[in-house]
């Protein structure tokens, strides 16, 4: 599935099955920062639990315990693909009710291929179409344009607050590291 339009312009210039349903693996995490940036106040200081990191995956080096802001923890999800940051994320709003906007959202925004049932994309249950994640993207383009900034950078820096410690984390995606005319995009599988 592929699609390719200008987001200014809104033409679409190629498609390809795009509505063909496909499980949406860490493009799930796309949503999960735009419900976060809605729902919750950057600055807010989420504590790091059990739950969350016995959630797959060690992206972002995010310690038990340790104290992040709702800021740092979106960027680690974009950018390193954090599975952990997007649990705490949701843990820290409450998960179900979490869980519950993110549908929520994709209806407001016409995504009726869309199906989200958790945060991070390890489920297979969370599917999309290409068609409904140019919907998405043009939302991210147009409401949250921090989005693609966040994930255009080449480095992010994640500080955890209770230790005063800060760390430095490349980009995972390849376009980031090497294209200059890369506009911002989110890793999935």
């Amino acid at each position: 599935s592929a699609v390719a339009k200008d987001l200014d312009s809104c033409t679409v210039m190629y498609g390809f099955n795009i509505q063909e349903k496909w499980a949406l693996a860490s493009l799930t995490k796309l949503m999960t920062a735009v419900v976060a940036i809605e729902e919750l106040d950057s600055n807010r200081i989420v504590l790091i639990s059990e739950r969350a990191m016995a959630t797959e995956g060690i992206a972002g080096n995010l310690q038990l315990g340790g104290q992040y802001s709702v800021s740092d923890l979106v960027k680690a999800m974009l950018v390193l693909s954090s599975n952990r940051a997007a649990k705490a994320v949701a843990d820290y709003y409450g998960f179900h009710q979490f869980v519950e906007k993110k549908p929520v959202k994709a209806v407001s925004l016409n995504m009726a291929q869309t199906d989200l049932i958790e945060p991070t994309g390890l489920s297979s249950g969370n599917q999309s179409t290409i068609g409904d994640l140019e919907k998405l993207i043009s939302y991210i383009y147009k409401n949250h344009p921090e989005i693609f900034v966040i994930t255009r950078q080449k480095t992010v820096v994640l500080s955890e607050l209770a230790k005063n410690r800060s760390e430095e984390f490349l980009n995972i995606n390849a376009f980031a590291q090497s294209r200059n005319d890369f506009w911002g995009g989110k890793t999935g599988y």
